[in-house]
């Protein structure tokens, strides 16, 4: 019973990865089982005395089989994987903390309550740059944008082309002369 306890504690945060592998081999198992009996019954008895829609519907099923499996095999990889990271995680923070505490026990100590602070820190610090770089863009996005129009609208009240005449005429309203080649 002290083994059970034990192991009850240490899968703490392991248990619903843990019970959703269980179910997903479960259901690959009887996906398996199914995906056996679903091509013996098509062979047997759809392919001889069925009709064409008994065969479509018997492919569609065998062919959800298939995905049904390769979506639990998917589910139980990833389970299983995302396991593996969060303990090995936990395992390589606890031995960098028992290595720090060997060489000086103030600064692992120091360490340990200090990552959260810096983390928490380092959040904020990234959501008041991201704020920045979004007002910067939109400010940058607006100049450029009456720059634009300013260009546009001074290129049409300086430079007129005179095409009927094939001359170019340079004309400056305010100054109130123009420009025409000879």
């Amino acid at each position: 019973m002290k083994y059970a306890r034990y192991l009850w504690q240490a899968l703490r945060g392991f248990r619903t990865s843990i019970a959703i592998r269980i179910l997903a081999g479960t259901g690959r198992v009887a996906l398996g089982l199914l995906m056996v009996w679903l091509s013996k019954r098509f062979i047997d008895e759809t392919i001889r005395t069925g009709s064409r829609d008994d065969i479509a519907r018997m492919m569609a099923f065998l062919v959800l089989t298939m995905v049904g499996a390769i979506v639990l095999r998917l589910v139980y990889y990833y389970m299983t994987a995302s396991a593996m990271v969060k303990k090995s995680n936990a395992h390589r923070l606890v031995g960098a903390f028992l290595l720090m505490r060997w060489f000086d026990a103030r600064l692992a100590w120091a360490l340990l309550l200090l990552t959260h602070i810096v983390i928490v820190v380092g959040k904020l610090i990234a959501r008041k740059l991201r704020k920045m770089t979004l007002e910067i863009r939109n400010k940058l996005r607006r100049y450029l944008h009456s720059a634009c129009s300013l260009a546009e609208s001074s290129s049409h009240q300086f430079l007129h082309i005179d095409v009927l005449n094939s001359s170019l005429t340079l004309i400056l309203p305010s100054a109130g002369f123009s420009l025409s080649p000879s």
